[in-house]
């Protein structure tokens, strides 16, 4: 009994407080960059709208409720302050990407993303609160130790850098849990298989509503359950390294089907859902991956 006890014990060490190189959390940084920039670059045209003096909540209602203290918009509304913070978010945002003083900058671009959250809850949508959570706890993770300036800057090689995954657990076990939230969540509502069916006809959630093959029984049928199935079985089967790369595939294919399908409402929760489940991926296969790429553009 006690060699058990210690064999789980060391598993659960091993998990938690192992080490691991680092070349997939080195490409999800650049993904994750890559898309908070480009939600500040689509949020331009609005961006006093959403975030200045008299924005879709204004700045005295967000004070009078006592909310302000949790928003760096809090503390000003007028065009060269917020235009200011998006500068700041902005630059945060390329040295991240780039993996350039990369904790510092990722530190500033979650306090500033946060601070859009919780500035204007009207205009929130799934991707943002993923968004937040992942740049969170990514603040705690070796997001720089591969494929960074960083490295290049300290002389340190790109890959092979051995960092404990404790950090990387967390964002794995946050992204499961999401799944796990959604796949009960939908079985209760969607047991009869018409989910899709109705939403195919709407022009508000569905791209293509007056395509009949949408429309067909089958198709809703087949969708709705699929969904159900792979919601609730992605989050166990993605630890047992047999299925993990199976259900990372069937998974991306799900979230790129549904930003295809649906509206531009779900679409960027999609697309921030393929950034997320990147931290899944075998650090072996990225590091092939991209000595392939580089090996290809430079014969």
């Amino acid at each position: 009994m006690p060699r058990k006890s210690n064999k789980l014990v060391s598993a659960f060490d091993e998990f938690w407080f192992g080490q691991s190189t680092t070349e997939a959390l080195g490409v999800f940084r650049i993904a994750l960059g890559l898309f908070v920039l480009h939600i500040l670059l689509i949020s331009i045209p609005n961006w006093e709208r959403f975030y200045g003096e008299n924005a879709t909540v204004p700045l005295w209602l967000l004070r009078e409720q006592g909310h302000a203290g949790w928003s760096i918009f809090g503390y000003g509304g007028s065009p060269e302050f917020v235009w200011s913070v998006f500068g700041i978010m902005f630059a945060a945002g390329l040295c991240f990407t780039a993996g350039l003083f990369t904790r510092l900058a990722n530190i500033i671009l979650f306090l500033c993303y946060a601070s859009m959250v919780t500035r204007n809850t009207w205009m929130v949508n799934g991707q943002d609160q993923v968004a937040v959570l992942l740049l969170f706890i990514s603040c705690f993770a070796p997001l720089g130790a591969s494929y960074s300036l960083d490295n290049k800057r300290l002389g340190k090689s790109q890959t092979n850098q051995l960092r404990s995954v404790w950090a990387l657990r967390l964002l794995q076990c946050s992204i499961a849990i999401i799944y796990l939230s959604c796949g009960p969540t939908k079985l209760a509502y969607w047991q009869n298989g018409d989910a899709l069916y109705y939403t195919s006809f709407s022009y508000q959630w569905f791209r293509y509503p007056t395509v009949d093959l949408f429309h067909a029984p089958a198709f809703s049928i087949v969708g709705s359950y699929a969904t159900i199935i792979l919601e609730t079985t992605f989050p166990i089967a993605v630890w047992f390294p047999l299925f993990r790369t199976p259900m990372l595939v069937l998974m991306a294919a799900f979230h790129t089907t549904v930003a295809a399908l649906l509206s531009p409402a779900v679409f960027y929760f999609n697309v921030a859902m393929l950034v997320a489940i990147l931290v899944f991926v075998d650090n072996n296969f990225v590091r092939r991956t991209v000595r392939q790429l580089f090996s290809s553009s430079n014969g």
